[in-house]
């Protein structure tokens, strides 16, 4: 997927979106499609951001665009099909000098979620990345490249998570993942559950998901976790 490199990493709080009301300005889209940027009364970026499946030269951003999380049809209440969201990565916090970024349109086929395979990137090196529609801005994310495959770095910081049931009881172990700041977080399985438990520590839903909407309403839910999404 990836040509292998020559081979040659500041934290900063997440920023609080912004809104403001002249949001009618028109979007170009990367395939020079223009689409109006919406409208939006709370903000659209509340289940976070998130980076994964890091290569050496790039790595996947995602967000999903979001207002009601809870909405019964799965869809977020977003009411536009098409969604114009820009995304930027960049070597520094405070985006002065913005390695790579776009505009790309997502969809309700998606539940307005939005994957970025954002390229261009050094091996082994921390970035900063974030989104923003109109004037609404994303909380900042930070991730990094994985070392080229030849090299053999003299440490790695890894964690590893597993068995998230929302009803258990709090996230706050990865609160302190974060603070750790490890180079790759791996999350082992059982992210969700399809099911709910009743007089619990939290409240899930008290029924069995099944379909699309199901599970894409449920993500929702533990996605709204301050340390899930912190982490």
């Amino acid at each position: 997927m990836a040509a292998v490199l020559a081979c040659t990493g500041k934290e900063k709080n997440t920023i609080p979106p912004t809104h403001c009301d002249e949001t009618t300005s028109i979007q170009t889209l990367e395939d020079g499609t223009h689409l109006p940027t919406p409208e939006f009364e709370s903000d659209p970026f509340s289940l976070g951001v998130a980076s994964g499946a890091p290569l050496q030269d790039r790595v996947i951003l995602w967000t999903r665009i979001v207002t009601d999380p809870f909405a019964e049809d799965g869809l977020g209440g977003i009411e536009d099909n098409e969604v114009p969201v820009q995304w930027e990565i960049a070597s520094d916090p405070d985006f002065t000098d913005i390695i790579n970024q776009g505009i790309v349109a997502t969809t309700n086929s998606l539940a307005h979620a939005v994957h970025i395979d954002a390229g261009g990137l050094e091996p082994e090196t921390v970035y900063w990345y974030r989104f923003s529609i109109g004037e609404w801005i994303s909380p900042i994310g930070r991730t990094k490249t994985t070392p080229c495959p030849t090299d053999t770095p003299s440490a790695l910081r890894i964690a590893a998570t597993t068995c998230h049931r929302f009803e258990d009881g709090y996230f706050t172990a990865l609160s302190n993942i974060k603070n750790d700041l490890p180079d790759i977080l791996f999350q082992l399985g059982d992210y969700i559950y399809e099911y709910g438990y009743k007089d619990e520590v939290r409240i899930q839903p008290d029924d069995r998901i099944s379909d699309l909407t199901g599970y894409r309403k449920r993500y929702a839910l533990y996605r709204t976790d301050p340390d899930l999404q912190s982490a």
